[in-house]
């Protein structure tokens, strides 16, 4: 069983999109979903933070998604940093219309996978051997 975790912004359904793109393969995937958060309190960074970087290292694969309506990409820069330093298969897609410089460094740092939309990344994601 994969476990996928999702890094990326709240303020769309994005994380469905990525899920129901996986149906209908014959493999099992455990979703590391940090909307799903129970008994973490949002308004603490430091739980919050925790729980991000656990889900990151217990993840095999690490999708992160940088939409254009994402205040500022801080979060994701996180949970990548922790991917990438782990060594971990890594897919970013930062959208071709997002201007956010700092999301370009981070889609060029090695190892990661870059996409400019989400249904090419859950197309790679589709094909990553299991």
């Amino acid at each position: 069983m994969a476990k996928i975790y999702l890094a990326g912004g709240m303020r769309s359904d994005w994380r469905k999109k990525v899920k129901s793109g996986l149906w209908g393969l014959n493999v099992s995937h455990e979703w590391i979903d940090p909307t799903e958060r129970n008994n973490v309190d949002v308004s603490h960074s430091d739980e919050y933070a925790a729980w991000d970087v656990a889900g990151v290292q217990q993840a095999d694969i690490v999708f992160a998604y940088m939409e254009t309506d994402n205040p500022s990409g801080v979060g994701l820069a996180l949970e990548v940093g922790v991917a990438i330093g782990m060594g971990g298969k890594l897919i970013i897609v930062v959208n071709e219309d997002c201007d956010n410089l700092y999301m370009r460094i981070v889609e060029d740092a090695p190892g990661v996978v870059p996409f400019v939309t989400l249904d090419l990344g859950i197309e790679f994601l589709r094909s990553v051997t299991w």
